[in-house]
């Protein structure tokens, strides 16, 4: 329910893969019901959502669930560029107590190589290890390839954004720049509070002058 939310919200289109069709007491028919609650209905039956019955564990028509999924990026005309630095996105980010901070990220635009240097968050640092999903050791991850990384000096957050930059200098900088731009809006949002709570110790009764100046 919740991916479904989040899917609506972004105003995307939702591709359903029913899993596990190789247990006995399988019920697919089941589950296409269950979504018509919640407004997810199949392309077969006149709505706009593809489903595909799949089984993980059998590898049963998962080329037909990647199949589906080229169709609808080809629909929507989905492109990247692979030329220049590389954008993307955090998925999940760890610390492990031998190997440091390990991100989880997705490429969205260009290609991300071996000893790139990459600002993400408040965090930066040069890729010193890159490994796709099946932990294999890769030296470029290009657009819509998932990654592992290790390089960075913190944990970036879920969701946070990553560039790739040319030097350190540059990357300190933008990291400086924001980090500058949080306290403000700290300082601002915790001096806001302070004039609520002086007018709230006014009395109603009393005058209260505020000085402005009309441009």
């Amino acid at each position: 329910v919740e991916a479904i939310n989040h899917a609506k919200a972004a105003e995307v289109p939702i591709i359903v893969a029913i899993n596990k069709i190789d247990k006995p007491n399988a019920d697919p028919s089941k589950i296409i019901n269950d979504l018509y609650s919640h407004s997810i209905v199949s392309d077969k039956a006149g709505g706009d959502s593809i489903f595909v019955e799949v089984s993980a564990k059998e590898g049963t028509n998962i080329d037909k669930l990647e199949d589906a999924i080229l169709l609808q990026a080809e629909m929507m005309e989905l492109k990247s560029r692979y030329e220049g630095k590389s954008k993307g996105v955090v998925l999940e980010s760890r610390v492990d107590s031998n190997k440091g901070v390990i991100a989880t990220i997705l490429v969205l635009e260009g290609s991300l190589d071996m000893s790139n240097l990459i600002v993400v968050g408040n965090a930066y640092g040069k890729v010193r290890k890159m490994t796709d999903d099946r932990g294999r050791n890769i030296k470029m991850a290009e657009p819509s390839v998932a990654v592992e990384i290790m390089g960075l000096d913190v944990t970036p957050s879920a969701g946070a954004f990553f560039s790739e930059v040319g030097e350190e200098k540059q990357a300190r900088d933008i990291i400086e720049y924001r980090v500058k731009k949080e306290k403000d809006q700290k300082n601002l949002k915790n001096n806001l509070k302070s004039k609520e709570d002086i007018f709230k110790s006014v009395s109603a009764n009393a005058k209260q002058y505020l000085n402005i100046i009309i441009k």
